[in-house]
């Protein structure tokens, strides 16, 4: 009987190491899929921090030129935790770079990514997301929110919440779901912050989460910073913050700066 068990426990941790293999594999891919954590061009200063609560992460970022005039901007938040939503996360991202190099219209490129994903999702999971394009000739800058939280906008010395940005519903829910384009028109040095819910919603020992407000008010006093040490610094505050509470969710933050050259 003991060397039946024996057998029986030795096999059970066989097959534990063998799954941490693989996750630990797969978080290796998904974080080769991501393309980089900075970009550095004449117009445009960008710096992203992802750090996944487990191994593999729901959330992801992608940025990509679709042109020499155009930079593709993506964020976004895989409802649910692990494997799971890290399969989501990695089906998402596909399906934005190919819908983006054919339809040029941030509002056709995500309402066929809605499509693609409703289509194919039978977990009746969902994804919060902004997707949008800044156009450096211009200094425009048109996205749409898909159920996800309102980007912080840094110019002219006040930082506050896009509070006039129409939210529509995430992507997933409704495949016949219609979107709505908003848009931001940069002036010189201005920058945008955006992040997932893990940002605000990271939780300390007392279970108070960091909040929209003290998001706020370290992007408003830090706001002469650059993208990359702005970013690093909301991360330092969420730590200083949550301290040795586990972290409950994803956090993914993206800083943009735009400069007319």
């Amino acid at each position: 009987m003991s060397a039946s068990i024996t057998k029986h426990n030795g096999d059970a941790l066989n097959k534990l190491a063998a799954l941490e293999k693989e996750i630990e594999t797969s978080a290796k891919i998904q974080a080769s899929l991501l393309p980089g954590n900075h970009l550095n061009s004449k117009h445009v200063l960008l710096y992203s921090y992802i750090k996944p609560a487990a191994k593999v992460s729901g959330d992801f970022y992608d940025f990509f030129w679709l042109d020499k005039y155009r930079l593709a901007i993506v964020i976004a938040d895989v409802s649910g935790k692990n494997i799971s939503a890290s399969l989501l996360a990695s089906m998402t991202k596909g399906l934005y770079r190919a819908c983006a190099r054919i339809y040029t219209d941030p509002l056709i490129a995500i309402s066929k990514v809605n499509d693609c994903f409703t289509e194919t999702n039978r977990s009746v999971m969902f994804v919060t997301s902004i997707y949008g394009i800044l156009n450096i000739q211009s200094g425009t800058f048109e996205y749409i929110n898909a159920g996800h939280l309102p980007i912080v906008l840094i110019n002219d010395g006040q930082t506050k919440f896009s509070n006039n940005t129409i939210i529509d519903v995430a992507l997933g829910v409704d495949g016949k779901a219609s979107f709505t384009k908003n848009q931001i028109a940069f002036n010189d040095l201005d920058k945008i912050l955006l992040y997932t819910d893990g940002v605000t919603e990271a939780m300390n020992a007392r279970n108070d989460e960091f909040g929209e407000e003290r998001l706020l008010r370290v992007c408003s006093s830090k706001q002469a910073l650059s993208p990359k040490d702005l970013t690093k610094q909301v991360a330092l505050d969420i730590r200083d913050f949550v301290g040795k509470a586990a972290q409950s969710d994803d956090i993914t933050i993206m800083c943009l700066q735009y400069r007319k050259g």
